[in-house]
């Protein structure tokens, strides 16, 4: 059996389960702690998975997790299968066909494709999980104790056959996964007199700290993750004192046993010290990015009149390029403007700079363009499919990640891979991620995750953050925008925040990293659109002009 434990005659409690397999798609991405038993983020940027030491092959098993903080996929793998990061993925691994399980940002997972939320979204940490394997039945099952929510899965055996392991990958976000004992086995019964203990090494318990700036439901969330969190440690603390003493009995009883083989009694002589804790084993330290607040602009940099521009802009390292009239501009950050060139494709939707192919991509109601700001020339970009029946509105890359939205309700999101080849990868329709009743205003991307405005028929607007590989949703906020005639827009600032552009309401709008509300402002003229620029700049592109303004 994988578990030594039975919890009931049906279902085996699992205890002695541990990581024990580490995945890298870079070198020191994660790393194992606590004997196996956790599985923790080093550096952000990419995905690092790992697999359980036990083989599940028949029987009903529960295994109990808990997510500390950050984003990961918990599941199972089939063992005898090899374990392959995506080469168009980000180099993320739950992709395998034979992944199943359920992302913890609430997302299911069948032969390595996510269909969707199943799960309440929540920005809490600490949240606990029991996943149940049920391998008679082909059967997995998850319970989220924070909510009490529960999904279940019929296992397709032709792509995850037995045995089965556990499964964790850790984001490229950042985060990290415990195992955890059965409440029934972490509460031991203690000895009486904790003066048996010596020399004992608990670890330090680290803990988000309650600033000024939380609101009053903040406050009471961080207050009970806290809770949880010293609970948990008092747990481990008792565990590491029950194996302690386990450990000098079997000690004591080898010494009785040797006194009985011996001619003569051996004096066996006890020295109990006293159990002394440190009062600073738990202490209190603030381990997230803030996100300062910069609304209203305190520094303005330089400006320019823009007159007749198509309300588009898009930057590399060295140049801006926009539409006026009926020409293709090109500017030097320094201002003022280098060349240009005709432009007969219409109206700009969308244009951004791709990194992979060093070239800006533009995309009109026409054609999708690439322009080339070296040698001042455009070409059409070649895609497999035939352009004239995909109407593409906007889009955005990410590494070596091309993605391009449709128009119109019941958006559509094409992702195609630029290298080797440029191929489709996948489309996702409705409705994921977004509905039949929903329609995308604009995506841009922070070269680690997705930002998209989405609408629906009743002009409610919202900010989702997704992941690039699988579009599972990190976080949604809702925005409270005028919805007029103008698109809304959006841009990262500060490498992990976004800022939106309204131009109906005349306004910008600060969100952080983590999906919350920092501030709102009017800008005059109207803001149109955004760019995060070098040196931790932003550019505001209006209708008849465009402001630099510094943000540290």
């Amino acid at each position: 059996m994988a578990s030594s434990y039975s919890a009931s005659a049906d279902v085996n409690e699992v205890y002695d389960e541990r990581f024990e397999e580490i995945y890298n798609s870079d070198e020191n991405i994660i790393e194992l702690m606590d004997n196996g038993r956790t599985c923790t983020s080093i550096r952000r940027g990419s995905f690092g998975c790992t697999l359980g030491h036990n083989a599940y092959l028949s029987g009903v098993h529960r295994i109990r997790l808990r997510l500390d903080y950050g984003i990961a996929s918990l599941g199972i793998h089939c063992r005898n299968m090899p374990l392959v990061s995506s080469e168009f993925g980000a180099g993320s691994y739950d992709s395998n066909p034979s992944i199943h399980g359920w992302g913890t940002g609430g997302s299911r997972i069948v032969n390595g494709r996510y269909e969707g939320d199943v799960f309440t979204k929540t920005k809490e940490r600490l949240i606990q999980f029991v996943l149940v394997l049920n391998c008679d039945d082909h059967r997995l099952s998850m319970l989220n104790e924070n909510t009490n929510e529960r999904d279940e899965m019929e296992v397709n055996i032709a792509n995850a056959p037995f045995p089965w392991c556990l499964f964790v990958q850790i984001s490229r976000f950042g985060g990290r996964v415990s195992l955890v004992y059965p409440l029934s086995l972490t509460f031991k019964s203690t000895p009486a007199d904790a003066t048996l203990l010596r020399n004992l090494t608990v670890k330090t318990l680290d803990h988000e700290i309650i600033d000024d700036n939380n609101s009053s439901d903040t406050t009471n969330t961080i207050a009970t993750q806290f809770m949880s969190t010293l609970e948990l440690w008092r747990q481990e603390a008792y565990q590491r004192i029950d194996q302690y003493c386990d450990e000098k009995r079997e000690e004591f009883i080898g010494l009785l046993n040797q006194q009985r083989t011996k001619p003569k009694p051996v004096n066996i002589q006890s020295i109990f010290s006293s159990l002394t804790f440190n009062r600073d084993l738990v202490h209190f330290r603030s381990n997230r990015l803030v996100s300062k607040a910069i609304l209203p602009f305190q520094i303005q940099g330089a400006s320019s009149l823009l007159e007749q521009n198509h309300g588009c802009i898009a930057a590399n390292e060295n140049h801006f390029v926009i539409i006026q009239a009926n020409s293709l501009w090109i500017y030097k950050h320094e201002w003022p403007p280098l060349r240009s060139l005709q432009w007969t494709y219409g109206n700009i939707y969308d244009m951004f700079w791709c990194h992979a192919l060093d070239q800006f991509i533009l995309i009109s109601e026409q054609k999708i363009l690439l322009f080339n700001d070296k040698t001042m020339t455009l070409s059409p970009l070649s895609l497999n499919e035939n352009q004239t029946t995909i109407d593409f509105y906007g889009g955005t890359c990410i590494e070596n990640m091309l993605f391009f939205f449709t128009w119109g309700w019941g958006s559509c999101i094409y992702v195609y891979a630029i290298r080797p080849l440029l191929e489709l990868q996948r489309t996702y329709q409705p409705p994921f991620p977004c509905t039949t009743d929903e329609l995308i205003f604009h995506c841009a991307s922070n070269y680690q995750a997705l930002a998209m405005i989405i609408k629906n028929r009743h002009d409610e607007i919202r900010l989702d953050l997704c992941s690039p590989t699988n579009m599972e949703r990190f976080w949604s906020i809702k925005l409270d925008l005028t919805v007029g005639y103008q698109h809304i827009r959006c841009c990262s600032i500060n490498h992990n925040d976004w800022m939106i552009i309204s131009p109906d309401s005349s306004t910008l709008t600060h969100i952080s990293g983590e999906g919350e509300l920092i501030g709102k402002d009017t800008h005059d003229p109207v803001p149109w659109y955004g760019l995060s620029l070098r040196n931790n700049d932003i550019l505001i592109l209006s209708d008849y002009m465009m402001n630099i303004y510094r943000l540290s």
